[in-house]
């Protein structure tokens, strides 16, 4: 072997055991069980407990007046309104 084939094999396995060294210890150090957190806070009452679950009977429907085309005005877009401001180009 001449001392060129030495010197990069010398580097080769050196930038593997540094690199493979730095992996080792960010595996070591970075993975940590996190610490279960203490419940903290105010309990918030969301409902009463049995017809929370959804288990009651459903709430009855009430009937909704619905506005027919007929009844909804159109606009009239040809002229334009004072209250709009106008668009100058």
């Amino acid at each position: 072997m001449d001392k060129k084939s030495k010197s990069k094999r010398a580097g080769l396995l050196g930038t593997l055991a540094v690199h493979a060294a730095i992996v080792l210890l960010l595996v070591l150090v970075g993975f940590d069980l996190p610490k279960p957190q203490e419940e903290s806070g105010m309990p918030v009452m969301l409902g009463n407990v049995p017809y929370a679950s959804g288990l009651t009977a459903q709430a009855t429907l009430v009937p909704v007046d619905v506005a027919t085309e007929a009844d909804v005005p159109i606009p009239d877009i040809s002229s334009p309104d004072a209250s709009t401001p106008s668009i100058s180009t």
